[in-house]
């Protein structure tokens, strides 16, 4: 079995080179979604048309993470 993603390197890595917010949000949701179980994590993105026409995922606008009675919202609002 492969080993789970390392969250925190990862994070580590992004934050050295913060020139793109988007990317280390985008990092960080995909991380998040393999690293909890189903159901916990949401992501809502924006597509533009150029977007949707690659057939790409889109800038992700907020991520929403439940586990129990315990709520992390990150919103992007650029």
């Amino acid at each position: 079995m492969a080993e789970p993603p390392d969250v925190d390197a990862s994070a580590a890595a992004l934050r050295r080179d913060s020139a793109d917010l988007n990317l280390y949000v985008a990092v960080l949701a995909a991380h998040l979604a393999d690293a909890l179980p189903p159901g916990t994590v949401r992501v809502e993105r924006r597509r533009s048309v150029v977007e949707r026409m690659a057939g790409r995922k889109g800038r992700v606008t907020a991520l929403d993470v439940a586990l129990g009675e315990r709520r992390l919202l990150l919103r992007m609002d650029r």
